[in-house]
């Protein structure tokens, strides 16, 4: 992937050179003003286009502010790191140490705007510390490993421009995500209360390019044509192990449930299956958007139950031991 580096120049461009350096053997690409500019000190014009097309952002700081262009309030380094912010894209903020010396030479004279930046960027991130350029080589080479990669939409929804609110809920999410020990939560609710958007709206603005977005993350709806479970195991086994998979010895649907599995118990990854009861007998026909909600109370579990056993199970374990991954559902009816 692509991986964009911002910072002032002048004082971090040994940092910038070991930067480069743990993502390029990383097997990622780097991406900074080296790459566009001709001169080797700081730019003097914002390339927006150069960050939107890339995957990852690292901002590095110190104690430079950075050049202010003419018509605005903020230093370029500012204008690079908000404009990733607002194109979701994941951003990891890496601080010098406050105890490690500086260079007075590159410690700007009116402390104002740097230290605003500092405290702004300690507020709003989780930030790592470096002090020499060959710890942050090191620190840097680690956390590539954990890196956010680009997540795999496979049905996207078209969410509606005026929606709003639904904060509580967008919390409950977030707040399970990052520290409820329950692997599986279900957002479940009769049709029309909007549990699609909610999990779309949640994981489209507070999680992707957050701090808390894991290191993978599916969107599978079973409301898609032909979103059948045997369909969504072949695309997530392709998606979670990098399209690594020696497919001739996953001859069965329980080889391959038991190889996904396996992965997601080891990873932080979260899977949002959208529309699970598509999958269940209540309603799995061509029918059923338009189909009420009421179903016979002698009948509940019958129709509670999957239409395909080998969903039930998958279901069943992504619900239980102790599985890093976590699935978020949305159905009209609890599996």
């Amino acid at each position: 992937m692509k991986i964009f580096v911002s910072s002032t120049y002048l004082d971090l461009n040994k940092y910038r050179a070991e930067a480069k350096k743990a993502i390029e053997e990383s097997g990622n690409e780097f991406v900074g003003m080296e790459t566009f500019q001709s001169h080797t000190h700081e730019p003097t014009e914002f390339c927006p286009e150069r960050v939107e097309e890339c995957d990852a952002f690292v901002l590095l700081v110190a104690y430079r502010y950075g050049y202010i262009p003419e018509g605005t309030e903020i230093s370029i380094t500012q204008l690079v790191y908000e404009h990733a912010l607002r194109n979701k894209i994941p951003v990891r903020v890496y601080l010098t140490d406050a105890v490690y010396p500086w260079q007075p030479k590159f410690i700007d004279k009116s402390r104002e705007s740097i230290e605003g930046f500092r405290t702004s960027l300690l507020r709003e991130h989780t930030c790592s510390f470096f002090t020499t350029s060959d710890g942050l080589y090191d620190i840097l080479t680690l956390d590539l490993k954990q890196f956010p990669v680009l997540p795999y939409i496979a049905h996207p929804y078209a969410l509606q421009a005026n929606f709003t609110g639904r904060e509580q809920e967008r919390k409950m999410l977030t707040d399970w995500l990052t520290g409820d020990s329950h692997p599986m939560l279900s957002v479940t609710a009769i049709g029309g209360m909007g549990k699609t958007a909610l999990a779309w709206y949640w994981l489209m603005e507070d999680i992707k390019g957050s701090d808390e977005q894991p290191r993978k993350l599916v969107w599978w709806s079973f409301y898609d044509y032909e979103s059948g479970f045997g369909g969504f195991l072949k695309k997530a086994i392709e998606y979670f192990s990098d399209d690594e998979v020696d497919w001739d010895s996953l001859e069965s649907t329980r080889d391959q449930m038991a190889f996904l599995y396996k992965i997601l118990c080891c990873n932080r990854f979260l899977l949002v299956l959208d529309g699970v009861e598509r999958v269940l007998r209540a309603y799995y026909n061509l029918g059923s958007p338009y189909q009420g909600d009421e179903i016979n109370e002698d009948e509940r579990w019958v129709f509670r139950a999957c239409i395909e056993p080998n969903c039930g199970m998958f279901l069943q374990w992504l619900a239980s031991g102790n599985l890093r991954t976590k699935t978020l559902l949305t159905s009209r009816l609890y599996p």
